[in-house]
């Protein structure tokens, strides 16, 4: 009979055990409040800055991309391999020779296509009153570039209007025409080379001025039709590139073996390459992998310091229970029970921590996705930040990241508290029972 009632009263032993370690150790929590509180304000602080940063990094990164989609490089470009391994270059002499048949077949697989011609330029005002400016002429498709690109619409009232096809003209980046001294209705001197090497030059009349969320086109770039050059350049028939629009959610990766496929059975497709956005800006997205590890690490120097912070909570705690120690030691407390307690203490104040860090975090994501801050002039001042973002700039929600760092601050406190406890326990009961 005992037998059958000796596991029952084992787990009624083993429910009272636990009730009293959880009790006692709330109850050393709420002891010192004012230390628990500054501890936890501590590890909220990291939390929230750690919510924080990493939601606006990623809204940088997300609103980058799209820009760098909508103004800069579209989806991905079909170009000739040759131009594409000199693409610092930009040699009209590595052109697509048959653009049609290209952009046929791609339409005809449901893409958005247009073709342009990318090539450096040496650009000044014909009164000579600024220096020249060394830019990137790109010829556009201006009845079908609208299809991939968005740029027709950042032109600002009283900034003039887009260039028409066929007519010798260009819209400049805003940058451009600053540094140019240049307006709507002035007219610029273009100095280049011909796809033989030979240089070239044409005298064209500023219709707009660009400003688009991507700094790159405000500061290097400009814009003229794409016969205009292709007669300039001696290139009739032939652009650079075919750049191709699909959805930002689609794999670009799995998007460019399906361009690849498709372009299989034209004549001289082996001599093409198809390359995504994220290879025709690498160096963006070096610059994010840089800026993020750096971030990364700042945010792990904050998390150590609230560790130390909860390490030197608990430390004090236990040196100022040496005898409180030694006594439940004395009454037959085993070890991992005192442990326990002091690692459910450091939990909670983890816990309250985290709670006030993620509401702080929380709040400042709300307003940074609904309202953002303006870093135009910040932008301008710094020039190229590597993030393709000017004006106001939000912050992405990403809840993985807000579950993550309560969780995290949470068992890091608890861990850090095992240490200082594992010190006590190493003194004899009788030494414990001696501290004053």
């Amino acid at each position: 009979h005992r037998d059958l009632h000796y596991p029952l009263r084992r787990q009624r032993q083993m429910c009272i055990r636990d009730r009293f370690i959880v009790g006692l150790a709330l109850k050393n929590l709420f002891r010192y409040r004012r230390r628990t509180l500054i501890t936890a304000l501590a590890i909220a602080a990291g939390v929230a800055m750690y919510i924080f940063i990493d939601g606006w990094l990623q809204g940088a990164e997300m609103e980058s991309v799209r820009n760098l989609v909508k103004y800069e490089t579209g989806s991905a470009r079909v170009m000739h391999q040759s131009f594409w391994d000199d693409h610092e270059f930009l040699l009209p002499k590595y052109s697509i020779d048959n653009p049609r048949a290209v952009m046929s077949a791609l339409s005809e697989a449901g893409y958005s296509v247009t073709p342009r011609i990318n090539v450096w330029a040496d650009v000044y005002t014909t009164g000579g009153q600024a220096e020249s400016v060394t830019m990137q002429l790109v010829g556009i498709d201006v009845t079908t570039d609208d299809r991939v690109f968005a740029l027709e619409g950042t032109i600002p009232d009283g900034n003039g209007k887009f260039i028409s096809a066929g007519q010798p003209e260009i819209v400049l980046g805003s940058d451009v025409a600053d540094r140019l001294e240049v307006k709507p209705g002035g007219t610029v001197q273009i100095s280049t080379k011909t796809k033989d090497g030979v240089w070239t030059g044409m005298q064209v009349r500023v219709t707009g001025i660009l400003f688009t969320p991507d700094p790159i086109v405000n500061n290097s770039m400009g814009f003229v039709p794409l016969h205009v050059l292709q007669s300039v350049l001696q290139m009739p028939g032939r652009v650079t590139d075919v750049v191709v629009g699909f959805p930002e959610w689609k794999n670009p990766d799995k998007e460019d073996a399906a361009i690849a496929g498709i372009l299989a059975g034209i004549d001289g497709a082996d001599a093409y390459t198809v390359k995504n956005y994220n290879e025709l800006a690498s160096e963006f997205g070096m610059i994010v992998q840089s800026k993020s590890a750096g971030t990364k690490v700042l945010l792990f120097l904050i998390f150590i310091i609230a560790a130390i912070g909860v390490s030197n909570t608990m430390l004090m705690a236990v040196y100022e229970r040496f005898r409180e120690i030694g006594m439940m030691r004395a009454m037959g407390m085993k070890d991992r029970s005192i442990i326990v307690s002091f690692f459910i203490e450091a939990m909670g104040i983890g816990i309250v921590g985290a709670a006030i860090g993620v509401t702080l975090g929380v709040l400042a994501d709300f307003y940074m996705v609904n309202v953002g801050i303006d870093l135009s002039y910040f932008i301008n001042d710094m020039g190229n930040i590597g993030y393709r973002i000017t004006g106001i700039s939000r912050s992405a929600w990403n809840p993985g990241t807000i579950l993550q760092a309560g969780i995290f601050s949470i068992v890091f406190s608890g861990l850090v508290a095992i240490f200082p406890a594992r010190r006590a326990l190493k003194k004899q009961i009788t030494d414990c029972l001696r501290v004053k």
